[in-house]
């Protein structure tokens, strides 16, 4: 995965990083790390980042700004 914070979103990330639950637990250091691996993205409003079914992508999301709604199929193959 190539990083693509910046240094300044780096620094942002971790001071909001601190702030989450489990996330404030972590020493300095972790958080560093964890942020010099990290992947800024932005998705457009209506955008599925990931969808019930599709292969797993090995990634944690946070939600730095904005919000996200989870839709499910349930047994009656209908999306909610």
């Amino acid at each position: 995965m190539k990083p693509l914070l910046r240094d300044e979103q780096q620094i942002e990330t971790v001071g909001i990083l601190k702030k989450v639950v489990p996330f404030d637990l972590l020493d300095q250091n972790v958080l560093e790390n964890l942020t010099a691996k990290a992947e800024m993205r932005k998705f457009p409003r209506g955008t599925y980042v990931f969808r019930q079914g599709d292969p797993s992508l090995h990634l944690l999301f946070i939600i730095i700004s904005g919000s996200a709604e989870i839709l499910i199929i349930n047994e009656q193959d209908e999306e909610v």
